[in-house]
């Protein structure tokens, strides 16, 4: 089941933002692990069951940082021992961000990554002094998007 009511004109709720810092949390984790963050990152976002993350209360949104990190690791094999790449600070910003930006406007987060890869969102972290939603407008405006529904369509140059 899709997400309600989501879009420019909603707010994000308390819930909501409980899950944007699981989120950010796991994603600064996953350095702490010894993961790759680009790989565990995009692998992560583009998993199926994110999906049910995406979705309204579902019991993938309550794991714990171990349960998901030996799900990731029995259905990906990721690679570990990786020597730090980036800020821990980059990578719970880029969780915090992210997840927000699929609760208040819907987006995916498969269609979020593959839209604006990880290297790209490491550019961004510079945002995290904005206001979550200036933010996200900033990214889909410099990425020369626009919302529709809950799509990001490429706008085309004139």
């Amino acid at each position: 089941m899709p997400r309600l009511n989501r879009g420019w004109h909603n707010d994000v709720s308390t819930h909501d933002f409980a899950l944007c810092r699981r989120q950010a949390k796991l994603f600064e984790f996953c350095q702490y692990e010894g993961y790759n963050p680009e790989e565990f990152i995009t692998t992560y976002m583009t998993w199926d069951l994110i999906r049910d993350i995406d979705e309204d209360l579902s019991p993938v949104q309550f794991w714990g940082d171990a349960q998901m990190f030996l799900t990731m690791d029995h259905t990906f094999g990721l690679s570990k021992n990786h020597e730090p790449s980036e800020s821990y600070e980059t990578l719970f910003w880029i969780g915090y961000i992210t997840r927000y930006w699929n609760l208040w406007l819907g987006t995916s987060s498969k269609e979020i990554i593959t839209k604006v890869p990880f290297s790209q969102l490491c550019k961004y972290d510079i945002f995290h002094t904005m206001g979550n939603q200036e933010a996200v407008q900033r990214i889909i405006r410099i990425h020369n998007f626009e919302i529709d529904g809950d799509r990001l369509i490429q706008k085309e140059l004139i």
